[in-house]
């Protein structure tokens, strides 16, 4: 989906006070050394793969330097250094928050800054998270809403198959730490040849906090044999074969706090599954992604890591590897059953809880790296095998739904400091990162506009927060 502050010229619609904050971002960004712990990807393709779905022409120049020299950009560039202060908002609201439980298993070793992943490609390097803050206690929780009516499920596959569902009782269940101390988080991936998830299991098996699942649509491919459930076979594409396990096996969500579903071809440091799951419990937060280190292929900058951050709340987190509480995705399993290929989930998923705002948030403290281009995988292939439509369910969606917002956007955020910060600041120093990141990442374009839009909303909306979305009266989804 295009930014709604994103326009065809650089400089079209904007007010000369948002040209002058625009040139000042520019004067900075010249100005200021590349962030700590970041190495300069390759250079810009020929056509961005990332940033706004709908690109960029090469030929515009960069925003940032048609604005630069304005007056106001001029005396702002002689202020001493010094962040801008920013409201910070108030506690999450404690009637959307669903029922937490203490996560399990001792966090895992985190990367010293500017070390090279072990096994990453070269030239790829992970920032060190910062230390943790001290561990608040989450919300009181809420009950899910019950699944909306006439979400009928799409008929399996064909050749669809799986091992027969574990025993209730949970004597099957005793997983990982064992049945004294089980681990309380999972990550489920859809896995072929090619998968990258033997690279996470370099974390010891006795400092996770999680258990996998591994599910096949390749069953004639050797191994899949690391999982700490008995392997799922199902030819079936990532998100309806996700629904069809769970379907058969509900009582994993009762039995695990965080369910995380990531993409294949994600290179995560070691350690950083159990800190990403130990964080989404700290925060009490319903929905969250791992940030994305700048030399990712990356679909939209607002996901891309920003260094100065633990966390920044947001309204958009994307299908690629997202963490979602258990309870909470009993809710979405049935928009996920009508509309399986995923495409659009990435429009409500952070707003159909009754209060969404500070439920959902991109995780800074621990990046991964995005390793295949765009639109790439097997998955597409796969669509046209089964008759499946992504850009049909991408339409149904947004006309079965009022309230979607016109932008995807940060609101507020945690600074590595432990620091809680509002919307103003978190813009701020989003906006300004991405505007020296972006002559180094492959969507240049697509980064500065992303920036261009953030700076200018730090003024225009900086009160923003996330409603809940509802749907159209002709949908029948009866969620409201």
């Amino acid at each position: 989906m295009r930014d709604s502050a994103s326009t065809d010229h650089p400089r079209a619609g904007l007010s000369p006070v948002a040209m002058g904050l625009a040139g000042a971002a520019e004067t900075l960004r010249r100005a200021a050394p590349p962030p700590r712990g970041e190495t300069p990807g390759p250079a810009p393709l020929s056509a961005p793969q990332g940033g706004e779905p709908a690109g960029v022409s090469p030929a515009d120049a960069p925003a940032g330097r048609l604005l630069s020299g304005t007056p106001l950009a001029m005396a702002l560039s002689g202020r001493p250094a010094g962040p801008p202060v920013g409201a910070a908002p108030g506690p999450a609201p404690t009637g959307a928050a669903l029922n937490p439980v203490p996560v399990g298993g001792a966090p895992g070793r985190a990367t010293p800054a500017g070390a090279r992943v072990s096994g990453a490609p070269a030239g790829v390097r992970v920032s060190s998270a910062p230390a943790g803050a001290t561990p608040r206690s989450a919300p009181a929780g809420a009950t899910p809403r019950s699944a909306p009516a006439g979400a009928t499920p799409r008929s399996a596959p064909a050749g669809a198959t799986s091992p027969a569902p574990a025993d209730p009782a949970g004597r099957v269940l005793a997983v990982g730490g064992g049945a004294d101390m089980p681990r309380r988080n999972l990550v489920f991936a859809r896995v072929g040849r090619n998968s990258l998830y033997r690279h996470w299991l370099s974390e010891p098996a006795a400092e996770r906090n999680w258990d996998l699942q591994l599910s096949t649509y390749d069953p004639d491919a050797p191994g899949f044999e690391e999982g700490d459930l008995p392997l799922s076979v199902d030819r079936g594409t990532k998100w309806d074969s996700i629904c069809r396990y769970f379907r058969e096996r509900p009582w994993l969500l009762d039995r695990y706090e965080f369910v995380m579903f990531p993409d294949d071809d994600l290179f995560f440091d070691q350690g950083n599954i159990t800190r990403l799951f130990a964080l989404c419990a700290e925060e009490g937060l319903d929905i969250a992604q791992p940030a994305l280190l700048p030399s990712s292929y990356v679909s939209y900058p607002i996901v891309m890591q920003c260094p100065r951050f633990r966390l920044r709340y947001t309204n958009y987190v994307e299908p690629m590897t997202p963490v979602i509480r258990a309870s909470y995705f009993k809710v979405l399993l049935p928009y996920l059953e009508r509309w399986p290929t995923g495409w659009g989930q990435d429009d409500i998923w952070t707003l159909l809880m009754p209060e969404p705002a500070f439920r959902a948030a991109v995780i800074d403290a621990v990046p991964v790296l995005h390793t295949r281009p765009l639109y790439t995988g097997d998955i597409y292939r796969h669509f046209e095998t089964l008759g499946m439509d992504p850009r049909h369910d991408l339409s149904e969606i947004r006309e079965s739904f009022r309230g979607l917002p016109g932008a995807k956007r940060v609101y507020g955020g945690v600074l590595a400091s432990g620091t809680k910060v509002g919307s103003l600041l978190t813009n701020t120093l989003n906006g300004l990162h991405l505007l020296r990141a972006a002559s180094s990442v492959r969507a240049r374009y697509g980064t500065q506009k992303t920036a261009l839009g953030m700076l200018l909303r730090s003024v225009t909306r900086f009160r923003y927060r996330p409603s809940q979305v509802q749907t159209t009266p002709a949908d029948g989804l009866g969620a409201g």
